[in-house]
């Protein structure tokens, strides 16, 4: 009896387990970095997403060993005022350069320095890209100024 209650529970953890593995790499899914509320998983579901909502998207493009990358989660993305912001005007999407997902955002957007901050319009066309550690306060100003002329059809 012990066995098969036993037997019967690690048959579910492992199907659970399954079920959140699949849902995780076929979706697209809310983090929190810092103050930041990120998506991540699949860029065609945050396009549709952006069409949607008609917000600018805001691309954190990261990997795992980069410490400039990590830096900017720890001081930048913990910026009250840029956080809201961000929140408040764009969809915001963080990917690892590491996954499939974050090769093609690679090479589309030609990245090549870790870390990266794509800001595109809500049909995935470049806006402006910055490489490199950004302050809070710069990439505020320039997320600002991406707003304001999106607002005025300044863009493209």
């Amino acid at each position: 009896m012990k066995n098969t209650v036993f037997l019967l529970i690690a048959l579910f953890l492992l199907v659970s387990c399954g079920k959140n593995r699949i849902k995780k790499t076929s979706g697209l899914y809310l983090s929190k970095t810092g103050k930041v509320n990120f998506y991540e998983g699949d860029f065609g579901l945050l396009l549709d997403k952006a069409e949607q909502n008609n917000k600018p998207i805001f691309v954190d493009v990261y990997a795992d060993w980069c410490l400039p990358c990590k830096q900017m989660d720890k001081f930048v993305f913990t910026d009250e005022k840029l956080a809201r912001y961000l929140n408040d005007n764009f969809i915001n999407y963080k990917i690892n350069t590491e996954g499939s997902q974050g090769d093609m955002i690679q090479a589309v957007y030609s990245v090549q320095i870790l870390p990266s901050i794509l800001i595109l319009d809500e049909f995935g066309e470049i806006l402006t890209l910055k490489e490199g550690y950004v302050d809070a306060q710069v990439l505020l100003n320039e997320c600002k100024n991406i707003t304001r002329k999106s607002r005025l059809g300044m863009l493209n």
